[in-house]
């Protein structure tokens, strides 16, 4: 079983909460069962390049993949950071630009905290769209 997580807070180098912590705890036990795929949301882009590509690098030697698209992505970083109010006025149109850009290829989409939209953008890329 494939599984794929929808979250930003893996790619931050500040400390995301226990909230953050508990996902990420959860998410290296799945990846000693499953395969894990990271979908960073369009969110990630708000942390330094070099602090992604960091904890990018220290999530794959825990066994949780990040999506191969994002790292082509980083590349174009400014075109998908926004303002808070541009989020709020623009999130449909551009989740829905930002997403086309990804294979998904997952059983399951999976957002630990419940706080970005995008697990449901990337979950219409899916066969059935299944969210947990």
């Amino acid at each position: 079983m494939k599984l794929g997580i929808v979250y930003d807070n893996f790619l931050s180098s500040k400390f995301g909460g226990g909230g953050a912590v508990h996902a990420y705890e959860v998410t290296t036990r799945l990846a000693k069962e499953f395969k894990v795929v990271l979908y960073p949301p369009r969110t990630a882009f708000r942390f330094d390049k070099e602090d992604i590509l960091k904890r990018a690098k220290e999530l794959e030697t825990r066994g949780i993949k990040v999506a191969d698209d994002f790292y082509r992505l980083l590349d174009q970083a400014e075109k998908y950071k926004a303002t808070r109010i541009q989020r709020l006025l623009f999130q449909e149109k551009t989740l829905a630009e930002y997403v086309k850009n990804f294979n998904v290829d997952v059983d399951f989409l999976y957002e630990p905290d419940h706080t970005s939209l995008d697990v449901f953008f990337f979950g219409e890329k899916q066969r059935f769209g299944l969210t947990i």
